[in-house]
Parts: structure tokens; sequence; C-alpha cells
């Protein structure tokens, strides 16, 4: 209770500070949740709802070219997330500095309330979220370096490079390496989008004197255009990853590809993914799945989500077929 009246002091603090101050501007808040019903169809079916997300924080102004941004997930036991300061010298040149999300494929990267389908691909999952440690969460501490490049009146080019503890959210570094992420993506006239993404660092195993080198590849595309003035989304990714350990070393890698169709613009959509992934690409064994989802817009970032996933899986054969119901509310 304690840690949760301290979280709501910053948060009206900083509002309070935005409306009276020249000092900070242009407050805006963020609050959104996401809600669900999960039915999943394993050897003993398990049926619950459940608070997948629960987020409040700010972002805003400070001084000239100084911009912060703080955001706290209360769903479990309270802890900050991410929490920022960007320094913008110019538009190809911005300085962050603090715990945020390390650049690094597309799909985790944008923020979850923009998501075309509830859960992640396995990929995402099995190399993108754990980067660095298996408490990486997609996020760490560092300093990144990011910028924007006009390459004519429709095409740019943004580029990323951080570096990082390596440990996962508030959490110090555990050696004297940095682990370092980089990413450049080329946009075409908002209809094309080509990314690539490259991680490498050391970790080291608790309670021994190993470590562990890291190495990770991904590319990524993104497609939009109208078909009948009704949106038509492609996209796809491809990550694969290294990771040397004793006695060899171990290639995990994967992929998926998604469509959505606008039905009712600004009101339904639905959306098709086939992703498959491997722990390590060394063996024949593999998890394969079909998602099939629709969202209905009560508003911009207001929606009911239902998805069904048809899940074959080498390394469980006991996981079955999994279908989720979201409801998320944003205000940001």
């Amino acid at each position: 209770m304690k840690k949760l009246s301290i979280l709501f002091v910053i948060f009206f603090s900083v509002s309070l500070l935005g409306q009276s101050n020249e000092l900070i501007s242009n407050v805006k808040h963020q609050f959104w949740g996401q809600v669900q019903y999960v039915n999943s169809e394993t050897t003993g079916d398990v049926q619950t709802f459940q608070m997948k997300r629960f987020r409040i924080g700010a972002k805003g102004d400070m001084l000239k070219n100084l911009k912060f941004a703080f955001l706290f997930e209360m769903a479990n036991n309270p802890f900050l997330l991410q929490g920022w300061l960007d320094y913008v010298i110019r538009p190809e040149v911005n300085i962050r500095i603090g715990m945020f999300k390390y650049p690094f494929g597309i799909e985790n990267y944008t923020s979850a309330t923009v998501w075309d389908l509830i859960n992640p691909s396995y990929v995402s999952s099995g190399i993108t979220y754990k980067l660095g440690s298996e408490g990486g969460k997609l996020r760490d501490i560092g300093l990144q370096a990011s910028g924007k490049f006009s390459l004519g009146e429709k095409a740019g080019l943004t580029y990323y490079a951080m570096l990082m503890n390596g440990n996962g959210i508030n959490t110090k570094d555990n050696n004297k390496q940095k682990d370092i992420v980089g990413r450049v993506k080329f946009n075409f006239d908002k209809m094309l989008q080509i990314g690539a993404s490259y991680f490498t660092g050391t970790t080291d195993v608790p309670n021994t004197t190993t470590q562990v080198n890291e190495n990770a590849f991904g590319v990524d595309v993104i497609f939009n255009s109208k078909i009948a003035n009704r949106r038509l989304k492609v996209q796809g990714e491809y990550i694969t990853a290294t990771y040397e350990v004793v006695g060899g070393e171990v290639k995990p890698g994967g992929f998926y590809a998604h469509a959505l169709y606008c039905l009712i613009p600004a009101t339904l959509e639905a959306v098709v993914r086939y992703d498959s992934y491997s722990n390590d690409t060394n063996t024949d064994l593999k998890k394969n799945r079909t998602t099939l989802g629709v969202a209905y817009y009560l508003a911009k970032k207001q929606r009911i989500s239902a998805n069904y996933e048809l899940i074959s899986d080498d390394y469980n054969v006991n996981t079955g077929n999994l279908f989720t119901l979201q409801f998320q509310y944003a205000l940001q």
C-alpha cells in the first residue's frame, strides 16, 4: 500500500506542475489497461479472467529540447516499468537516458495498445523479449542515440543505437561488458517500412563463473495500403540468435507473418497470423501457430478483441488451442 501511495503522489505532482509551472509543459497522462478472459484447451482446461496490464504514467516537455516520460505497471506488485529523459539536439540526433524499451524488432517495440493481435509471436517472445537476460521484458537501463534523416519528399531513414546493462528492468549490471542494440529502418510514403535489428552482449550465469555470449539479428517489413478505402496491412519479421554456451551453440530462430484488413472503417478489423519458432534450429523441434482475430473499436484505442490460436507444439504435446477475449481501455 505504501508503494501505491508513493506512485500516486508522483503522478499527481507531475500533473500539477504541468498545469502551473513553465518548467514542465505539455504534460500528457497515460492511463490504460487490458482485461482478459482466457480459455486454454490444454490437459486440465483453464478458464479465467485476468488483469493483463494496468499502467499509469505521464510524458511531457522540460525546458527547451528536454523531454521526459515515466510509466508504472500496477497489475500485480506496482513497479516502475520505464522512465527516461530525452535531449533533442536536432532531428538527426536525440539522446535518451534512463530505463526504456531497447530498439530491437518491430512487433514488441510498439505499444501493446496498438498491437494487431493480443499475444506476440513466438519468436518475439522467445528472443526479443529476453535479450540480455530472462528478466529483460523488452526494457533495460542505458543510453541511446537516435535520429531521423529525410531521403527525399516521401522517404526517410531512422536509426537507434543503445548501450545497456543487459540485465532487465531496474537491475544493475553484473559484469564489465555492456550490451549493444542497434536498429535502422527505411520508410517510403507511409506505405512501406523495412527494418533491421542487431544485438550483441554477454550475460553472467547466476551462481557460476560462466558467461554466455549472445548475438541476435532480425529483419522486418510492414506494408500499408487501402482497398476500396479500407486499410490493408501486411507485416512480417524473421529473427535468429546464437547463444554460445558450454559445449557448443544454441541457435533459436523463427518468423511470423500476418495480414490485417479493415472490414468496417474505424470500427471492425480482421487479422490472421502464422508464426513458427524453434528453441534451437539445430534440432527439428518447433512450435507452429495460426491465429485468427477480430477487433471491434469503441473509440480510437478502446476496443474489444477476440483471438483464437490453433497451436502445434513439439515441446509440449499437451498444449491445446487457446481462445482469448480482451477489453482494452486507453487514455494517452
